[in-house]
């Protein structure tokens, strides 16, 4: 079995099917606007969240058990505790809303950028009071079956803004709510560094209209060697106080504002839909399981997110690197989620189509 020629002529070019997915998010009617804070990481958002909610030491955050160990280090960084709810296979709140009691927030996440389902969170917001955050990291650019724009259906919102364009770095806190947005922070100052690692990958991706996306693949992979030689890393593992510690700096990246006034929406939109669904026709192929049964006509994927058992991931990663595309198991679980050996939990991958 081979990958279809029409692959690997999409990964070589941005490709747009006819007809255009207007933007519903452009950065142009949102970026500076009184309602929105910049910062580096989505991490330093979420913790501007909870100052300017006043939650802090003794305080409970409900987050999902499907979670990025490091953003355990928003809750550590403000001293409040972190309640669990659990998720089903379609990545959907399967919890208790009796036990959210007590609760300051609530985070409902926008998994790969496709919409959560904001009932359940509504329903505890209005019976316990407390506020959702719309964990919105994986969805800028999308909408929900409505037209709303993800990061804009509760009163706070954070994106995580280099997860959508290759920059520095890039994250913003939303305040939705005319009266949190009064109390929002000053901007921060913005940084001016151009770290030596982003320097190296800007160069392969200028190098992609010569050498072809599978080229900056086969540059990536010996980068990769290289490292392996001098760290004993081909990627750099997982740090061991990622659960407690937000890395610096807090500011964002100037050239990184720049760029994001600068993206094609429309373009990217196309690039990303299409990717996906012949990702999808590839994969199934395979072996792998979509998590979503259908892609939403509003929905700008972070990446195709599937399920693959250990035996078939080989196979799949093989195909994968014959046209320079990649997988990763997602996401890199808390500690005490990873106890629990729930097995949906750990069986997810996903293709990047952020290169």
């Amino acid at each position: 079995m081979h990958f279809s020629k029409e692959i690997s002529v999409l990964v070589e070019q941005v490709y747009c099917p006819s007809g255009r997915y207007n933007s519903v998010f452009p950065s142009d009617q949102w970026l500076g606007t009184s309602g929105v804070r910049y910062f580096s990481l989505a991490r330093h958002a979420l913790v501007s969240a909870f100052q300017l909610l006043n939650i802090g030491i003794g305080d409970r955050v409900a987050v999902p058990e499907f979670i990025c160990r490091d953003l355990l280090a928003s809750l550590a960084t403000v001293g409040v505790s972190v309640q669990y709810y659990p998720v089903d296979e379609k990545l959907t709140f399967s919890g208790s809303p009796s036990e959210m009691v007590g609760v300051k927030a609530i985070l409902a996440v926008n998994y790969f950028g496709f919409p959560q389902d904001l009932k359940p969170f509504e329903e505890i917001s209005r019976t316990t009071g407390a506020i959702i955050i719309e964990d919105n990291a994986h969805g800028f650019l999308s909408c929900d079956e409505e037209g709303i724009p993800l990061g804009r259906r509760t009163p706070l919102s954070i994106f995580s803004l280099r997860k959508t364009m290759p920059i520095v770095n890039g994250a913003a806190l939303v305040a939705n709510d005319p009266v949190f947005a009064m109390r929002l922070p000053a901007h921060l100052e913005e940084d001016e560094a151009m770290p030596l690692g982003f320097r190296v990958k800007e160069t392969f991706r200028r190098s992609v209209p010569v050498v072809g996306i599978s080229g900056c693949y086969m540059m990536t992979i010996a980068t990769r060697l290289a490292r392996r030689m001098i760290t004993g890393y081909a990627i750099q593992p997982p740090q061991s106080d990622a659960e407690t510690v937000i890395p610096i700096p807090r500011e964002p990246n100037r050239n990184s504002l720049v760029r994001i006034t600068q993206l094609d929406e429309n373009a990217e939109i196309c690039r990303r839909r299409s990717l996906y669904s012949l990702m999808e026709n590839e994969i199934i192929l395979l072996g792998g399981a979509p998590i979503f049964v259908k892609l939403p006509i509003g929905t700008a994927p972070y990446v195709f997110p599937f399920r693959v058992s250990d035996e078939l991931i080989f196979k799949i990663r093989g195909r994968l690197g014959q046209i320079g595309l990649e997988c990763h198991r997602w996401p890199d679980l808390p500690d005490a989620i990873l106890r629990m050996e729930k097995s949906h939990y750990s069986n997810v991958w996903m293709v990047p189509f952020l290169w």
